[in-house]
């Protein structure tokens, strides 16, 4: 979102208090699953890592095999 393109009364100090505010409300109104929340957060976290880091290894791996 660029600050030119927003409206005259609208301006950045503003668009986060209100951004801020909404943000609180939603975390506020999902506290009562916050723990099977990030218990959720760190299975997914766990699934994606090790094909991610397997793809990496594998990369630098090949990439110091071949030559120049």
């Amino acid at each position: 979102l660029a600050v030119r393109r927003l409206p005259r009364g609208l301006n950045r100090a503003t668009l986060t208090a209100l951004t801020g505010a909404v943000g609180t409300v939603a975390a506020w109104a999902s506290l009562d699953d916050a723990g099977h929340a990030f218990e959720s957060f760190l299975l997914v976290i766990a699934y994606w890592t090790a094909p991610w880091l397997g793809v990496v290894l594998v990369e630098q791996w090949r990439r110091r095999r071949t030559p120049g």
